[in-house]
């Protein structure tokens, strides 16, 4: 998971909602009444292009990221994803929901919030359709799925190295906190100390049986888009890891795997590969059917590949 630069972030009117102000948020309304309700995490570049698109096809977005330090901390931020991401996304819905009167939501996210994004999906049968962009993989799933052949290139070592720095940073920050040595109270921001933390590191990582949950997603009618910068870790992982049965979750219309031509990972930062993002979610928002009880035929996989040096108008 990279880390955040700290800069303010372009979308408008940004307000903050949630139990003590825990989150931000702003909401792209459509022309007329909405048909559908999109949660976007992240108030980046990418999220206000892709919020704009949904807004012309009748869907309201709102855009939301959690609010204060933690956001601009790897370890802290991540800590508050593992424990309350899927809460959170809850919430964004109720809160669209209460503002806007929708029913049914398209979840979006990048990195770890798309592995939320996949988690509150499973959760909440309100959630009739997913994007997951460049979702995060762990090292240690790397190594499972790719073998150690993925470690041998340049660099690689570097990034296994920064990898157990980082993890050795929040045992230490996590154990500070833990004799009162942190710089804020844990009381201030609550958090459900009954789960282990295994079980909540479950909500940022992708589940073994993967396959196995998108497959009874798409069976409650549900809409995946899977879609990852071409020199991402996500693809060469979900590509190796869950090829065959991605493969037969495209044949039946329900989920499309999209590689887009760019090598940024967040997309919230770069002008460019947001644009191609956006193009992507564009054509399957175009070519998608949600919230349907009659039967749908099915239709063929999107097999789009964007190029640079065509980006789409903001």
């Amino acid at each position: 998971m990279s880390s955040v630069p700290i800069a303010r972030p372009p979308a408008r009117n940004v307000r903050p909602c949630g139990p003590n102000d825990e989150l931000l948020y702003t909401i792209t309304d459509p022309r007329g009444e909405p048909r559908l309700g999109a949660i976007l995490w992240g108030l980046g570049v990418a999220e206000v292009k892709i919020a704009r698109a949904l807004a012309k096809r009748g869907v309201a977005s709102m855009q939301v990221r959690i609010n204060g330090p933690e956001f601009y901390d790897d370890d802290r931020r991540n800590e508050v994803y593992r424990r309350r991401g899927v809460e959170y996304c809850k919430l964004a819905m109720d809160k669209l929901a209460a503002e806007r009167g929708v029913t049914s939501f398209i979840l979006m996210g990048t990195c770890a919030c798309a592995n939320l994004g996949f988690h509150a999906a499973i959760a909440d049968s309100r959630v009739v359709g997913l994007i997951l962009a460049n979702p995060y993989v762990s090292t240690a799933q790397r190594v499972r799925a790719l073998g150690w052949d993925k470690f041998s290139k340049p660099g690689a070592w570097k990034r296994c190295w920064t990898f157990g720095a980082a993890r050795a940073r929040a045992a230490w920050s996590t154990a500070w906190r833990f004799v009162g040595g942190g710089l804020r109270s844990t009381t201030e921001r609550p958090i459900n100390a009954s789960r282990t933390d295994a079980g909540a590191r479950q909500e940022i990582e992708l589940p073994r049986d993967l396959a196995r949950k998108l497959g009874k997603l798409c069976d409650r009618g549900s809409k995946i888009l899977l879609a990852c910068s071409t020199t991402d870790d996500s693809l060469h992982y979900l590509r190796k890891r869950y090829g065959s049965a991605l493969r037969k979750l495209q044949a039946r219309g329900s989920l499309s795997f999209v590689e887009v031509e760019c090598s940024a990972h967040l997309f919230s930062t770069d002008d460019s590969a947001a644009a191609l993002l956006n193009d992507a979610i564009s054509r399957w928002i175009e070519t998608t059917a949600f919230v349907s009880s009659a039967a749908v035929p099915a239709r063929r996989n999107l097999n789009l590949r964007f190029e640079l040096g065509t980006p789409a108008a903001p």
